[in-house]
C-alpha cells in the first residue's frame, strides 16, 4: 500500500515541559496564547505510508511506517509518523487519577490531553533523553503539522517524526528465553533486570508516568545475539523531579512514581505467564516472579533500582 500524508508546517515546542505556562481550557483544545512557533515548509514534503502499525479508533495517535520524501527535509527511509488524531481520543482517560472529567474546568496544571500537549511532552521527553536516541529510545527527527484523508480527516494535526524500531516486544523475546517455563531457566531474567533498571535510570534522569507496557518495550538483537530493549511512547511523560515540594504535589509525581512501579509488576507478570491461553494457575507464575527477585539480588546485590525498589518487592514471597 501506499498513502500519502503531508507535511504542512514544522512545529518548535519550548524546551521546557507543557505544563508551565500553558493553560488548555480553551475551545476547540487549542492552547491560547500559542506557546510555540510553526513554520511553513515546501509543499512537496510528502511522507508515503508503507505499513500501518498501530492505527483505528479509540487510540491517542495513529502511527504509520514509511518514507519521508522533502526537498528541504531530505529522504528518510524506514521511519515513523505518529500522528495525533483528537476525533479518535478514548472517551475515558485511562489515567484518570491525573485527569479532570470531560467538560469541567482545567487549571494550568491540568492534565486533560490534546494534540499539542501530547506531540509537545514527547518532544520533550526525546529532548531530555537525548544521549539516549537511537539506542534506548528511537531517534526523532522532528514535530509537524500534518494533513491527510487517510488519516480519518482532512485538517491538519499534530504528529512526530522518529526512527523505526523492529525486533520483537519484550514478552515475546521472554517467552522464548524461558520465562513462562518451570525448568529453572534464568536466561529471561537479564532482560528483565534491564527493563527495571532502564526505567529507574528515567526516573534519575527527570522523567516519570511512562506508558510501560509490552506493546511499548521492544527488543532488539544484534547479529552477535545480543538483546537491546527500546522504550516507545513518551506522550504522558512528565518531570520526576521540581524545585519545590508544593510544585512535587500540584503535579503528582508521587502517584505518578507509584504508577510506573505498578505498570513495571503487571508487565513481570504477564513476562512470568499471565498471558491468555496460560493454564498453569497463579502460583507458579508467582513463584517465577519471586525466582526472578531472588536472582536479581543474588547476581546484581549492587544495582540501584533493588536497593530502592527491593523492599517492596518482599510481599512476592511464596511459601
Amino acid at each position: 500500500m501506499s498513502t500519502r500524508i503531508d507535511l504542512l508546517r514544522r512545529v518548535e515546542f519550548p524546551s521546557h515541559w507543557p505544563s508551565k505556562g500553558v493553560d488548555p481550557r480553551s475551545p476547540p483544545f487549542e492552547l491560547s496564547p500559542r506557546p510555540y512557533r510553526l513554520s511553513d515548509i515546501p509543499n512537496d514534503s510528502v511522507f508515503h505510508v508503507t505499513e500501518p502499525i498501530y492505527v483505528g479508533e479509540d487510540r491517542w495517535s495513529q502511527v504509520y511506517r514509511g518514507t519521508l520524501q522533502s526537498s528541504s527535509l531530505g529522504t528518510r527511509e524506514n521511519v515513523v509518523l505518529k500522528v495525533f488524531f483528537q476525533p479518535y481520543f478514548p472517551c475515558s482517560d485511562p489515567d484518570a487519577s491525573f485527569s479532570s472529567p470531560p467538560g469541567t474546568f482545567s487549571s494550568p496544571t491540568s492534565y486533560r490531553h490534546t494534540e499539542e500537549l501530547l506531540a509537545w511532552a514527547e518532544v520533550w521527553a526525546y529532548q531530555k533523553l537525548g544521549h539516549l536516541q537511537g539506542t534506548k529510545i528511537p531517534r526523532l527527527h522532528g514535530a509537524f503539522q500534518v494533513e491527510s484523508p487517510a488519516i480519518g480527516d482532512s485538517q491538519p494535526h499534530f504528529a512526530v517524526l522518529m526512527s523505526y524500531v523492529g525486533g520483537v516486544t519484550i514478552l515475546e523475546r521472554c517467552i522464548e528465553l524461558g520465562s513462562v517455563s518451570d525448568n529453572g531457566d534464568t536466561r529471561w531474567c537479564s532482560l528483565v533486570r534491564d527493563l527495571f533498571k532502564q526505567v529507574h535510570e528515567f526516573h534519575q534522569l527527570g522523567l516519570c508516568n511512562l506508558d510501560i507496557r509490552e506493546a511499548n518495550v521492544k527488543v532488539v538483537s544484534s547479529p552477535e545475539g545480543s538483546d537491546t530493549l527500546v522504550f516507545l511512547d513518551f506522550a504522558t511523560a512528565r518531570p520526576s523531579t521540581f524545585a519545590t515540594e508544593l510544585q512535587k504535589e500540584q503535579h503528582k509525581v508521587n502517584r505518578a512514581l507509584v504508577n510506573d512501579l505498578a505498570h513495571l509488576r503487571g508487565l513481570l507478570l504477564t513476562i512470568c505467564g499471565d498471558v491468555p491461553g496460560w493454564k498453569g494457575g497463579p502460583k507458579p507464575l508467582f513463584k517465577r516472579r519471586w525466582d526472578f527477585l531472588q536472582w536479581a539480588r543474588k547476581e546484581h546485590a549492587g544495582d540501584a533500582w533493588l536497593k530502592e525498589w527491593g523492599s517492596d518487592f518482599n510481599c512476592w514471597k511464596v511459601d
